[in-house]
């Protein structure tokens, strides 16, 4: 059995990150070791900090990248060190197909960093078992601040029958569901968009 927490970037983790590597202005991702000295930052900032803080990030230390060989330059997977003897890894990603044309400076170092977390977050779910990936699913969903209510929707998507019943059972009965219905990478994407919608109104009335 492995550790499945999934991760997301935290602007407070995203300062720390800066404060002790600035990133000039100009930066950007042009090859595939810009991406990694992206990562050899963040591991530098966050991966060694103790557990009870709430910067600390110790899945940078699973994630490496692996330069994929060939007539293409720029085409990189991401490999998830799951235990001593096992690791996971991705479809061949490309620098173009996955970072903004134009984004400069700590825009440009973020998108990576984000890109790797997310891409681990990926691999993890669609290789665990059902259950365990429910209740990692779960405590991702909390972690980033979608409730239940935020769930009741897409649960009657679903499935209208059942779903009064899924509803009423709180959100890790949802999200069991969910995984289910849709398997563990389906219900990650379902979970995401949750919290998208949760943000829209905020960002609406921000602006």
């Amino acid at each position: 059995m492995f550790d499945i927490t999934l991760f997301d970037l935290t602007n407070d983790q995203w300062n720390a990150i800066i404060a002790e590597h600035p990133v000039s202005a100009d930066f950007a991702v042009r090859t595939v070791d810009d991406i990694a000295s992206v990562l050899s930052a963040a591991r530098g900032a966050l991966a060694d900090r103790d557990p009870g803080d709430l910067l600390a990030c110790p899945a940078l230390m699973d994630i490496n990248i692996w330069e994929v060989v060939g007539d293409d330059e720029g085409v990189f997977i991401v490999v998830v060190q799951v235990s001593p003897h096992a690791a996971w890894a991705s479809r061949p990603l490309h620098i173009r197909s996955v970072i903004a044309t134009g984004v400069r400076g700590s825009d440009a170092a973020r998108a990576a960093l984000e890109l790797l977390l997310a891409t681990r977050n990926d691999l993890l779910i669609e290789t665990a078992a059902i259950d365990t990936a429910a209740d990692s699913l779960a405590a991702y969903a909390t972690s980033i601040g979608v409730q239940e209510d935020a769930l009741d929707a897409i649960v009657h998507e679903t499935a209208s029958a059942a779903a009064v019943v899924t509803n009423n059972g709180g959100t890790g009965t949802q999200i069991a569901y969910l995984t289910q219905q849709y398997g563990p990478r389906g219900a990650l994407d379902l979970i995401r968009r949750a919290a998208q919608a949760r943000l829209t109104p905020v960002l609406a009335a921000a602006g």
